[in-house]
């Protein structure tokens, strides 16, 4: 298996932030150019009232924002291109046969942009009362770009995976790696609670549609690893997350059960299986779970307690 050098994922995360500090430039540019225009016809519009300088005005105004429309559009369309484009230089000095490996990088830089996105939000203006506002501000501008170069780089992972489903069908180790990159993707597509502002897409139809089509696809995975080796806990735990993040807690409830019959000391599983109890109403099983807990960790006990009701 091929392991990035930092080196490399530094600099094809430095191509992306230069790739996305341009449409930056480019908005904020146009606006203020705008806004500049407006604020001069409104404090000069006595004069402007009087010549044909109001006529010119304004039709600087409109072929501005004429311009940027014309400019905005050719850019969206610009940008998947040049995402795909970061993307095969990432992959160009691995061979094309080499899916395990082409999926493995896809991954860490994947990782590399989830773990550096927070630090690309914050504000380098010295001022504590504008820091937050700022800080919201850069998410706003920059949140999609940075989902959709996650996003481009996972379906690209499941791609090479896939293929090598195709060459070994019962390959245990690529189904258990397309199974945790399902999830991945799928995670993808949920609020993030790393960050001080979230857009409203997140709970839009598009969003929330993707991510139950890869769950789903997630669960198919998990479902592939618990049938061709039952008794493995690693299938069942990603089993019981996803359905956790589908919020179907019956299901969630019987992979857990299973579970603790391969780990029955597992003291979180324990915990967790408990609350999931008292949540749906099966009061007695959480009471039980609550007796098994006290022997083993008092505070994992009492936090389970709150939930009774």
């Amino acid at each position: 298996m091929y392991n990035t050098p930092i080196p490399i994922l530094q600099e094809k995360y430095r191509s992306f932030q230069s790739c996305i500090r341009f449409y930056e430039i480019f908005h904020v540019g146009f606006i203020s150019f705008l806004c500049l225009q407006l604020v001069a016809f409104l404090l000069f519009f006595s004069y402007f009232s009087q010549s044909l300088m109001a006529a010119c005005g304004l039709a600087l105004f409109f072929l501005t924002l004429f311009s940027y429309f014309v400019l905005l559009f050719f850019f969206q369309a610009k940008k998947p291109q040049q995402f795909s484009s970061l993307q095969n230089q990432l992959l160009s000095f691995l061979a094309q046969d080499d899916a395990f490996s082409r999926s493995q990088i896809l991954e860490e830089f994947t990782h590399f942009l989830a773990s550096e996105e927070p630090v690309f939000y914050k504000s380098s203006i010295p001022i504590p009362a504008l820091a937050p506002i700022l800080q919201k501000f850069n998410i706003w501008m920059h949140w999609k770009h940075f989902h959709q170069m996650k996003e481009l780089l996972l379906e690209q992972s499941i791609q090479e995976l896939n293929s090598l489903v195709k060459k070994t069908p019962t390959n245990l180790e690529v189904h258990g790696k397309l199974a945790e990159t399902y999830t991945k993707l799928c995670k993808l597509y949920l609020p993030p609670k790393n960050l001080s502002w979230v857009s409203p897409e997140y709970v839009g139809p598009h969003l929330k549609g993707m991510f139950q089509i890869y769950s789903q696809k997630a669960v198919e995975e998990f479902k592939i690893l618990e049938d061709l080796s039952s008794q493995d806990p690693w299938a069942l735990a990603g089993l019981a997350e996803i359905y956790r993040l589908q919020e179907k807690a019956e299901e969630e409830i019987s992979q857990c059960e299973k579970l603790l019959e391969l780990t029955p000391d597992n003291s979180d599983l324990l915990l967790q299986l408990g609350i999931l109890y008292f949540q749906k109403g099966h009061a007695s099983k959480g009471l039980k779970i609550y007796e098994l807990l006290q022997r083993d960790s008092s505070t994992k006990a009492e936090q389970l307690i709150q939930y009774y009701s």
